[in-house]
């Protein structure tokens, strides 16, 4: 393998890296918005089903009171973690301004501009070796910052994921343990 045929590899076992990088944070996102609503659902849940806003209310306003915080506190917490995980969704473009304007043959939205496939199969026939290859590294570099901020996104989801399944456990024993008082 010549030095030319290792770049192009190289290259594209990046762009392949970071593909993989932002499927990865697309399941992840995905899967923690799935705990979230359940940790939601069986956090509240439980808590309504007991009535034990009721019972508190009728006998202890300052434990009805933290009770409510932890419920408000557990409800935010989800809310922030679940809008993380969303935000792993959203589209993203380009950070470098040179990168917007550039008309490369590989991302999708320079496909598009194209009005037939005919037009772009005559673009990409016109460009030579070297030509694609930098349009390759520039488009890894733009999938890897897209990946590194939806990791970071995800991260962040789970971090208050780890809080809310802390909060889950927490309130349903403190929920067991008012229900036998």
């Amino acid at each position: 393998m010549d030095e030319d045929e290792f770049k192009e590899q190289a290259i594209l076992k990046a762009y392949d890296n970071s593909q993989s990088m932002i499927l990865l944070a697309d399941s992840k996102a995905n899967l923690s918005i799935t705990i979230q609503s359940l940790l939601i659902t069986i956090g509240l849940g439980s808590s309504l089903l007991a009535n034990i806003f009721g019972k508190l209310w009728e006998n202890s306003k300052v434990i009805f009171w933290f009770y409510f915080s932890l419920i408000l506190l557990f409800t935010i917490t989800s809310m922030i973690g679940i809008v993380f995980s969303i935000l792993v969704y959203k589209a993203r473009f380009p950070s470098e301004e040179n990168e917007k304007q550039r008309k490369g043959f590989l991302y999708h939205e320079h496909v598009a501009e194209h009005d037939t496939s005919d037009e772009y199969f005559k673009e990409v026939i016109k460009k030579n070796k070297e030509e694609i290859l930098e349009d390759f590294a520039r488009q890894t570099y733009s999938v890897a910052t897209i990946a590194t901020k939806k990791m970071l996104f995800v991260n962040t989801s789970i971090i208050f994921l780890m809080v809310n399944i802390f909060f889950t456990i927490f309130l349903l024993v403190f929920s067991g343990i008012l229900l036998i008082i």
